[in-house]
């Protein structure tokens, strides 16, 4: 479907699908609300790019490739991104500068889950962390 269309649907379902398909309770029901909204005024249809990318095409790079540091966070809840396929790919990361973490008690809308402040402390953790030093 996602190869033949280039617009898929995004109703007020879809969105508090989100919220409810890893491991319900993770996040409040009205950030769903809020979140269908804010996007609902623009229509119930989307460009069906990244989501091709995400259904069709993973991994969009090639780790082996990827030369900056790297964190890669999960919730422990996540139904899209499992930890088998996280891991392969952070495996194949040539950088050493990498860090992979699974936050308690959250799915993979981390941003608007309860636990949400927790991913705001590991990624500023890793960008204020110090520089390497090579003695």
């Amino acid at each position: 479907f996602f190869r033949t269309h280039n617009r898929r649907l995004r109703d007020r379902a879809m969105i508090r699908s989100i919220f409810t398909r890893d491991h319900p309770g993770t996040s409040d029901p009205r950030v769903a609300e809020a979140l269908a909204d804010a996007e609902l005024v623009h229509g119930e249809e989307v460009p069906t790019g990244t989501y091709l990318d995400m259904t069709a095409n993973l991994p969009v790079v090639d780790p082996l490739q990827v030369q900056a540091p790297v964190m890669l966070v999960r919730g422990e809840h996540d139904g899209i991104a499992s930890e088998e396929d996280l891991l392969d790919f952070f495996g194949k990361l040539p950088n050493p500068d990498r860090q992979f973490v699974v936050l308690p008690g959250a799915a993979h809308a981390l941003v608007f889950g309860h636990n949400r402040h927790q991913l705001w402390h590991v990624v500023h953790a890793f960008l204020s962390m110090p520089p390497r030093r090579d003695l």
